[in-house]
This record gives structure tokens, C-alpha cells and sequence, in this order.
């Protein structure tokens, strides 16, 4: 879980963490704390980063988090850690309670596996190439058998995952160091003590080898200058980003109310994107249930309006939430506290104009998410782009083609590809058992308007889930006693396995072999004759319909 903060003026020295980041952070008087500067992901960019924890930093590359679920018994929270300490894991962080009427303890822990012998070696996990821990869930499953708790799916309840944002806050340091006389911001790596600081908050005071570099990528020209940071803290993970704002940058910190409604979040949301700003943190919480709510953001405007001041800010982001929709049906309102000591009362806003409409807005309201997955898979299909996360999202979008749900308010769509001509009985009758299993058919007609033959086939099956290939004598050429269907069927089944279609074949038993053996060889496909062409179709298009994985629908 994420705790959020409002910026604060930075002193030039020193990070203030009130009590609310303290407690989960183990943040007391006298620990110890790694601090780690990030440059910006790009050259310019406005937000510098520190990373802040009280575990070593030459451990992030090789932290673990465990959570565990097991029947209680005495001893139980024991045996756990002595199972650790056999495998040389030191615990860094651990909580576990008695849970569900004390029948289960559930116990979380964040490992140091800086000498943990398994599953590979310290090297290999913190490069990122060992991404599981299969022996140590072995021997912990192995252990607690008897007590392992169940999942309803049945799955045990066992978790074991790295620490992916100290880890990549250490990847992120190794990379930048080595390319660090290129960077306009350079990375740092220090350790500092916490300080108290009146009765609830301390204070970080930031060694120098940070504060140089820091106040450098600032731009701070002056004592009289106050940039701002802001502070996210993770009670999961145990750590803490301080986000640091270049001099002249500028954020607002505004209250929303509103009425607790479904939908009351995307149009605030929405009206933020359209009055220009970016949106760095955001909490939303109940406060009246099933009345009001309220959600706060850290907003950064964008472009132009950075040259704005405070005030012009706040009266755009004013102007751009005064539409019909926000103020009558979710009664939004907007405050700016300074903190969490006294009730919040916000401004009612009133209607000034309507609503923006953009490109963005109506490509998304428009168009279905297959079709946006389609448009997605081709642009990754670009040779230049590489590397293994390329890979992964082209392997995601291709499960996602596959395994989409046709009851999701999207109909089944079936591209016929056939020479069978409009009004032909035998198309008509594929039309007729198509509509009775579900499908929408859809055929390459009408192609006036498209640039090309070829492009008008391809924007024709994209809407599809489903392709049938009907290669009959009708439109073919004869070769001897068999007959060689049109180039074009050929051409249609290619488009249709690029765009990721279910596909069938349904094959005359008069077409040469040689016509289908290359494409379809490997796969069995529905042959027919004259007398049983029905059959043959309502066979093909149940095999269609239960490839999707809905049946049913």
C-alpha cells in the first residue's frame, strides 16, 4: 500500500518525514538509512528521485518478500524462521498475526538473500536473470503441508516475489553510474541517520555526496530558492521516494469532493487530462459512505501553463472541472488544505462551460479494445523495435487476441472467405447456421472506398474474431480432375493469422491436396461433397465456436 504526502519546501539539506511514513519505514531516532539519487529518465526531465531505506542498499538487488498463510499452532511463527536461517536468508522485515477467528497465522517477512545458496547465485538474481525462488517454495510447501492454507481456486496460499522497486532502483543506479559523465543529473549513493524532530516527525539530514549533485540537477542558484519534494512511502516494500521538483517547476495539491457514484472518479479524471495537467499521485477515500468522497491529488500542469502562477493554475483547474456533468451529478467541489488537522470543507464548483471533446477522447469511446489490440500488435510487429520486453508484450497481445471473451459486449464476427458470390444457396446456408451459432458474418465486399484490394481485406477482418475458409470449385481453376482455388483465399487465411483470428477450414473434396497441404497440412480441416455440405458447415462452426473458450455464449 502506497501513503501519499503533499510537497513540502526543501531546506536545502534535510528531508522532514511526518509520523505517517514513520511507523511501517521503521524510521526512529538513531537508525540508519541508504539513500540513493536517481537522475530523471530523460535529460530534461523535472522530477529527481532519492531512494530511501533503512536495508542496505548492496542488498536491493536480492530482496525477497514472503507471505505465508497457514492452520495456527504453537510454534508455527518458529519454525518458519528457523527454515530461513537454514537457508542462510536474513530476515529484514517480518509481521504476522492470528487471523480468521485464530485458525490461520498469516506471517510476511522481506528476506536479504544476499547468501542464500539456492536457486542460483546472488549474481544471477540480481541481475535479473533468476526471477522465482522454486527450491525455497519447495522446501517451505514441504515443511507446512499440513498446515498450508488453501486459495477457493485451490492454490497454496504462498507468495514469494522479489522486491521489484528496490531492485530496480539498484539496476537503475548500475546504469546510470556507468553512463554517469553523459548525464546532465548524476546518480549518488549515501547513508544518513534519522534525527528527531519534535514529538511525531524526524528529519533525514542528506550526506553531501547527495545534496551536490542534487541541488545541481535543481538548478538551485541561491539560498532564497525553494524547490519542493514530495514523499511516497510503501508499507509493502519498506521504502521511501522523496520526488524532488527543478526550481521554477510548480505543483498544486488540490481536495476534490464529490458523491460516492460509479463513474464520479473517471470524469474528475478525465476533466484533469483535458484541462492540461499530469497527475504525479492520487488517493481517493470515502467520507460519508455511500455520500461523499474525497480525492487528492499532486497535479504538475503541463506546457505552457508552468509559466503560470499559483493562483492561474488553480483557476485552470478550476475552469476545467465547471462542466455540467461533474458539478450537477457528482457535486464536485475543490479545496487546497494545508493539513489533516481540522475537517475539510470544499468549494462548490458551478457550471461555466461544456464539457472538451479531443481525438483521444472519442478514439477511445469508439473503438473496442480488440480493436485497439489489433492496431497495438501491428505497430509491435516493426522490425527495429527489440529487446525482451518487446517480446513479452508481443507474446501479451497474442494471448489477449486469443483468449478474449466474445460476451464482453463484442459479438462474435466471422470472415468468410469464399469465391461463393452474394445469394449463392451454399453461402446463404453458412449465413443461416452462422446467425443460429452466434456469429456475425462479415465478407470482403464493398471495397470501393479502400486504397487497395489488399488493404480493403485487411480492414475488413481486423473487426473479426473468427475466419472460415470455404474453398469450393466455384471461382477456382480446373487442374485435371481436381481444381486449384484463387490466389486470393491464400492471401485472406495469411491476413487472418497475422491478425490473430480463430480459424477453420472447410475444403471441397474436388481441391487439389496440393492447394491446402502447405497451409493446413499439419492441422486436420473439415472436408465435404455435394451431399453433405450442411452438416459439414454446422460441424466447422461448432468447432469455431467452442475455440474461443465460450461455448455458451
Amino acid at each position: 500500500m502506497l501513503i501519499l504526502d503533499k510537497p513540502q519546501s526543501f531546506d536545502g539539506s534535510t528531508i522532514k518525514v511526518p509520523l505517517y511514513h514513520r511507523g511501517h519505514l521503521s524510521l526512529f531516532p538513531g537508525t540508519k538509512v541508504w539513500l540513493c539519487l536517481l537522475p530523471g529518465a530523460q535529460g530534461e526531465e523535472t522530477l529527481r528521485e532519492i531512494v530511501i531505506s533503512p536495508i542496505p542498499f548492496d542488498s536491493w538487488s536480492d530482496l525477497w518478500r514472503i507471505v505465508i498463510t497457514m492452520r495456527d499452532r504453537v510454534g508455527l511463527v518458529n519454525e518458519v524462521f528457523r527454515i530461513l536461517a537454514d537457508f542462510d536468508l536474513n530476515v529484514v522485515a517480518a509481521e504476522s498475526s492470528s487471523i480468521e477467528r485464530q485458525l490461520m497465522h498469516s506471517v510476511e517477512m522481506i528476506v536479504d538473500a544476499t547468501r542464500y545458496s539456492g536457486d542460483g547465485t546472488h549474481e544471477k538474481r540480481s541481475s535479473g536473470e533468476i526471477e522465482e525462488l522454486p527450491e525455497l517454495r519447495w522446501a517451505i510447501l514441504a515443511n507446512f503441508a499440513p498446515e498450508i492454507a488453501f486459495l477457493p481456486s485451490g492454490r497454496e496460499r504462498l507468495r514469494i516475489r522479489r522486491v521489484q522497486d528496490l531492485f530496480e532502483a539498484r539496476r537503475s543506479f548500475n546504469e546510470t553510474q556507468q553512463d554517469r559523465f553523459r548525464l546532465r543529473s548524476k546518480p549518488a549513493i549515501g547513508t544518513s541517520k534519522v534525527t528527531k524532530l519534535g514529538k511525531k516527525d524526524v528529519v533525514i539530514k542528506m550526506p553531501a555526496g547527495i545534496i551536490s549533485p542534487l541541488l545541481e540537477a535543481l538548478a538551485v542558484t541561491s539560498k532564497s530558492s525553494s524547490p519542493e519534494y514530495l514523499l511516497v512511502s510503501d508499507t509493502t516494500d519498506r521504502f521511501l521516494r522523496a520526488y524532488f521538483l527543478a526550481e521554477g517547476n510548480k505543483v498544486i495539491a488540490p481536495t476534490v469532493s464529490h458523491l460516492d457514484k460509479v463513474g464520479a472518479i473517471a470524469a474528475i479524471t478525465g476533466a484533469i487530462r483535458e484541462g492540461g495537467f499530469n497527475i504525479l499521485t492520487s488517493l481517493s477515500r470515502l467520507y460519508e459512505s455511500e455520500s461523499q468522497a474525497h480525492t487528492e491529488f499532486v497535479l504538475q500542469p503541463i506546457g505552457w501553463r508552468q509559466g503560470s502562477d499559483n493562483k492561474a493554475i488553480q483557476a485552470t483547474l478550476v475552469d476545467a472541472m465547471s462542466v455540467p456533468t461533474l458539478v450537477n451529478e457528482y457535486e464536485v467541489g475543490i479545496s487546497y488544505p494545508d493539513d489533516y488537522s481540522a475537517p475539510i470543507v470544499t468549494k462548490p464548483l458551478s457550471v461555466r462551460r461544456q464539457p472538451f471533446t479531443s481525438a483521444l477522447s472519442e478514439r477511445i469511446d469508439t473503438r473496442t479494445a480488440r480493436d485497439r489490440l489489433r492496431a497495438y500488435q501491428a505497430k509491435l510487429m516493426r522490425p527495429r523495435i527489440q529487446g525482451n520486453e518487446h517480446q513479452y508484450r508481443i507474446r501479451l497481445v497474442e494471448e489477449l487476441l486469443r483468449e478474449s471473451p466474445s460476451g464482453h459486449g463484442e459479438p462474435r464476427k466471422l470472415f468468410i472467405s469464399s469465391s461463393l458470390k452474394d445469394g449463392d444457396p451454399m453461402l446463404e446456408l453458412i449465413k443461416r447456421v452462422g446467425k443460429t451459432k452466434g456469429f456475425l458474418v462479415i465478407r470482403a465486399t464493398d471495397l470501393g472506398t479502400a486504397h487497395t484490394l489488399r488493404s480493403g481485406v485487411v480492414s475488413a477482418m481486423r473487426p473479426c474474431t473468427h475466419f472460415l475458409g470455404v474453398w469450393t470449385e466455384q471461382g477456382s481453376v480446373a487442374v485435371g480432375e481436381y481444381f486449384w482455388p484463387s490466389p486470393w483465399l491464400h492471401f485472406e487465411f495469411g491476413v487472418a493469422n497475422t491478425v490473430g483470428l480463430h480459424c477453420e477450414f472447410l475444403i471441397d473434396k474436388r481441391i487439389h491436396p496440393h492447394a491446402w497441404q502447405r497451409l493446413k497440412g499439419e492441422v486436420p480441416h473439415i472436408e465435404f461433397s455435394t451431399g453433405d455440405f450442411e452438416k459439414r458447415v454446422k460441424e466447422a462452426l461448432t468447432v469455431l465456436k467452442e475455440r474461443d473458450g465460450n461455448p455458451n455464449i
